[in-house]
């Protein structure tokens, strides 16, 4: 007598039928599995820009309403508080706010403040997007800075044009700056072995004319931060014509003199 409990073995077509319809709903579910991914990384990097807007706010506070410039140091052997002696720092702008941060002690600074650019050590986890692959510069595993602050928002010191409408060479104050709410202060830059590009964002540096450092990590776009504190998004095509035309995004614009 055949035993009622035994259990019926699948035919070879019924396992690859079975077979067939896992991997056409893995084929389905992978596309939306993908965008769910990367939307998580999206927060994530929201997240570290918000993070990096509470340490400007705390740096800010303690410096009498100024901002963090792009670049301190100055060209040449002038700094910019050598120029701007009301303004306190001479130094980069991550390694302003790192006394206020999680990463004020890390290695990855060297010892004038500078990052390890032989990605000896990793950069903070705040100062990279997670959406950044370390392959498209060529350094498999390393973590670099993944943003810029925007440079025209304070940034080198031009003591060759001594034009006073060039506001943007010059250090901020977070009050003197009335659009606020659009203009963007720290964004998700290009990502590159040249490290004067990585903590750059924005278009035409004086370096080189005609080069935008945004990346493209999010949608073919970029998440920026305003002076408000605000953490908005911009397409790579439209902020770079926000740029040329001067728009509302980069470009800040200061109070009106009474």
């Amino acid at each position: 007598m055949k035993s009622a409990n035994r259990i019926k073995a699948f035919t070879l077509i019924e396992l690859l039928v079975v077979i067939s319809i896992i991997a056409l709903l893995m084929a389905i579910m992978m596309p939306s599995l993908q965008k769910a991914r990367e939307a998580a990384k999206g927060v994530v990097c929201k997240s570290n820009l918000k993070q990096i807007g509470l340490g400007v706010e705390f740096f800010a506070q303690d410096n009498n309403d100024w901002l963090p410039m792009l670049d301190g140091t100055g060209i040449g052997r002038r700094t910019v508080s050598d120029i701007f002696p009301e303004y306190p720092h001479t130094t980069w702008w991550y390694k302003e706010i790192a006394p206020y941060m999680e990463f004020k002690d890390h290695p990855w600074f060297d010892t004038k403040g500078r990052p390890d650019q032989h990605f000896e050590n990793r950069a903070p986890d705040i100062l990279v997007c997670p959406s950044f692959t370390a392959g498209s510069i060529g350094q498999p595993g390393a973590k670099v800075l993944c943003y810029g602050w925007n440079n025209r928002l304070g940034a080198y010191y031009n003591s060759r044009d001594q034009d006073p409408s060039q506001a943007w060479w010059k250090p901020w104050k977070r009050s003197k700056v009335s659009s606020d709410e659009s203009t963007a202060m720290v964004g998700d830059s290009r990502t590159e072995l040249d490290f004067d590009r990585t903590r750059v964002w924005g278009g035409e540096y004086w370096q080189i004319p005609g080069e935008y450092y945004y990346s493209k990590r999010h949608n073919d776009g970029t998440h920026y931060l305003t002076v408000s504190g605000a953490v908005n998004h911009a397409g790579y095509e439209e902020l770079v014509e926000d740029c040329v035309n001067g728009g509302p995004i980069r470009w800040a614009r200061p109070l009106r003199k009474n």
